[in-house]
């Protein structure tokens, strides 16, 4: 396994995801975690899959649709 850092932009949600996790991004409620994470960044471990051009996120993909909204 290699550890990687690989920009956010880079990295395309799997569409085969069987949660089909729907978040409303603009609930302030949220507010204090896209605070958070746009301080500190993401420091959840993300697994990708390589693809052509980008990465598949195969596991992770709650935190990171957070910084990209």
């Amino acid at each position: 396994m290699e550890l990687s850092q690989i920009p956010l932009s880079n990295i395309t949600p799997n569409p085969e995801n069987p949660r089909g996790i729907k978040i409303d991004t603009q609930d302030p409620k949220l507010s204090y975690l896209k605070d958070s994470i746009a301080q500190f960044g993401v420091l959840v471990p993300l697994v990708v899959t390589p693809r052509v051009g980008n990465y598949l996120l195969v596991d992770g993909g709650t935190t990171p649709r957070k910084r990209l909204d």
